[in-house]
């Protein structure tokens, strides 16, 4: 899961779907488990089959409210700040602890007007693509570099006449 990208590929029926976590089209899953969590593992999903998807009981559920968009709250679950905060909450044995439920009972979320909101999660967005498109350009280059780098250790020296 990057880029708030969650991978939906596989599709089964819902019978198969014991023992996971329910959510919806437009819900924002959030890891709740190390170092999952630190490492900022949370998307909001879209594109799911009939509109429903089945994951990891390591998530947290998030569904959009009336007046707040679940985009702007997906940005503020995003921030390092909050996700170095949740580690207070930790609850569990080292090497599976848990961000609690009471970590969200307790946040306190700031909510600004619906079109600051969307403003927020636009400019976020922006600064987000053009990370993506800078780490893919970089790997491109570096593959380049490398092709190239073989080629001059693998060419052959010219036979001097």
């Amino acid at each position: 899961m990057h880029y708030r990208e969650a991978d939906i590929s596989q599709a089964r029926l819902i019978n198969e779907a014991n023992g996971y976590t329910k959510f919806l089209e437009n819900d924002l899953i959030w890891a709740k488990i190390t170092p999952c969590m630190q490492n900022g593992k949370s998307a909001v999903v879209s594109g799911l089959v009939n509109g429903i998807g089945f994951g990891s009981t390591e998530f947290h559920i998030f569904r959009e409210k009336a007046d707040t968009d679940i985009n702007y709250i997906y940005a503020l679950l995003r921030l390092k700040v909050l996700r170095n905060y949740a580690t207070l909450y930790f609850s569990g044995s080292a090497g599976h602890q848990r961000v609690s439920e009471d970590f969200f009972k307790k946040l306190i979320i700031p909510k600004p007007p619906l079109e600051k909101q969307l403003e927020i999660v636009d400019h976020t967005t922006a600064i987000r693509n053009h990370a993506k498109q800078l780490r893919q350009e970089a790997k491109a280059e570096l593959e380049r570099i490398k092709r190239e780098v073989e080629a001059m250790i693998l060419e052959e020296p010219e036979n001097e006449v």
